[in-house]
């Protein structure tokens, strides 16, 4: 006999599959009609005009932000939800539960040549804190036009619901040229344990064969929607090593971020390697500001005056820099700790790197204890298949100048664990999206832009089409 718990989940499974089965079939002729339709330009159309509750992408992208797939809420429902129109459209599908609420989702378009495109999304979505801080609630999924609102709506459901659209469309083609295969992982927002690290370890054969990674990651910087600065795919990541270090006081651990701070800002000196220098040879002619074009034009200036660089924005600059990050210290059983995070280029020494960030002067009194940690970081082939495709797909749509690579900097995405095992991966996102939006991926208020989403959904059906047909 089934729990009442089971039982509730069986109940979303089958409503789910009812629900895929209209989805997939009013999805069919919603790209049947784009497809023999000119695709217009966003400024083209009359947003204001547009019944964005008739568009299925829409629908379908508010049904998955009400399943709440927080930390307090149930991933595995979420997988059976998104599970089920790729069951419809005749997919062999896997989901494995890994935790109470956990769960990860694969399946596998076979193509002429077996190698498959991965494309990698997430299940779960930031916590929500303070629920009474939303304009609406954070798993209402409440439309209002031209925005939907709802945790996750911009990290990453619309992006899973971009990948599982084009799987579906590129599924009715036809035999693909080459395989894609669809992962939806666990955890992602708290360090990917259960989710791609656990794929890692108890199924590597979905990667040992894999011909390239598309995920999050990349950037479009924006005036407006349909007015694009720098749509860019990210290509190389900083890495990131873990140390715990333990104090008898809060005040000496409170003096060692102090100088972890001043030491990795005063001391530690500016290097560009290969891969910040080739995303900003490219990312310089996209800047409106000419003293910010002449100091992105002489970057062995940069390296030789220091100064020069404080006026450089900080995402721009840390990826010019080793840095060392340390955590809030916190009381456990007598003794305070905080976690030290080093971030480092691609091609820094990790031993060099911890004496550099980290010299013996600093640790009187502190106790360093490393805790395990996945290697991550790395730098994708950009003459790799899947780099040109993309690159040429945005340079297409696009001013020539207003796209290319993006060294990612500031934050992490799950392609630090798949670089490491000489995989390709790149990061990219489809839609136009007014950046000030994009901000309230972990905030009160998230929310995304309808007239971008949409034509991302577009966006991402095109690029699969190109990379894995005979387009390609």
């Amino acid at each position: 006999m089934y729990t009442p718990f089971e039982e509730q989940r069986r109940l979303v499974a089958r409503f789910a599959l009812y629900v895929s089965l209209v989805v997939v079939t009013s999805m069919a002729a919603f790209y049947w009609h784009l497809a023999n339709e000119p695709v217009p330009l966003e400024n083209d159309i009359v947003w204001s005009e547009t019944d964005f509750e008739a568009i299925p992408a829409v629908r379908l992208l508010q049904q998955f932000l009400r399943i709440d797939s927080s930390p307090d809420g149930d991933e595995y429902a979420t997988a059976l939800w998104l599970a089920a129109p790729l069951e419809a459209a005749g997919l062999s599908v896997n989901v494995e539960r890994v935790g109470e609420r956990q769960a990860n989702l694969w399946t596998t378009l076979e193509g002429r040549d077996p190698s498959p495109l991965v494309l990698l999304s997430h299940l779960d979505v930031e916590k929500v804190v303070k629920p009474e801080l939303w304009e609406h609630p954070p798993f209402a999924g409440v439309l209002s036009p031209p925005l939907l609102h709802g945790r996750g709506s911009f990290d990453m459901k619309s992006y899973t619901i971009a990948q599982l659209l084009a799987l579906l469309d590129t599924a009715t083609l036809g035999i693909p040229t080459r395989s894609v295969r669809l992962l939806a992982t666990a955890e992602e927002e708290s360090g990917s344990e259960l989710g791609l690290l656990w794929l890692i370890r108890e199924h590597p054969e979905l990667f040992e064969d894999a011909w390239g990674v598309l995920t999050e990651g990349g950037l479009v910087e924006t005036r407006a929607v349909g007015d694009v600065k720098y749509w860019a795919f990210e290509f190389a990541q900083r890495t990131e090593i873990q140390f715990t270090a333990c104090a008898q006081t809060k005040e000496r651990l409170d003096a060692l971020k102090e100088d972890l701070r001043t030491h990795s800002w005063d001391d530690v000196p500016i290097r560009i390697g290969p891969a910040t220098r080739t995303f900003l040879e490219r990312y310089r002619a996209s800047r409106e500001r000419s003293d910010l074009r002449g100091l992105l034009a002489d970057l062995d200036r940069l390296e030789r005056d220091p100064a020069a660089s404080q006026e450089l924005p900080l995402v721009l600059l840390l990826t010019m820099r080793d840095d060392a990050y340390q955590s809030t210290p916190q009381e456990v059983d007598g003794t305070w700790t905080s976690t030290i995070s080093l971030h480092l280029l691609p091609d820094t020494d990790e031993a060099t790197a911890r004496r550099t960030l980290l010299p013996e002067w600093m640790l009187a009194g502190v106790r360093i204890q490393e805790i395990p940690s996945a290697k991550a970081g790395g730098v994708s082939a950009l003459s790799h298949p899947l780099a040109t495709t993309i690159d040429r797909f945005l340079q297409a749509r696009y001013p020539k100048d207003a796209s290319g690579p993006f060294f990612l900097s500031t934050v992490k995405t799950d392609a630090r664990f798949l670089r490491p095992l000489d995989l390709d991966v790149y990061g990219w996102t489809p839609f136009n999206l007014v950046v000030s939006n994009t901000l309230r991926a972990a905030a009160p208020h998230e929310k995304i832009d309808l007239p971008g989403y949409v034509f991302g959904i577009d966006n991402y059906r095109d690029l699969l089409r190109e990379l894995v047909t005979d387009n390609l």
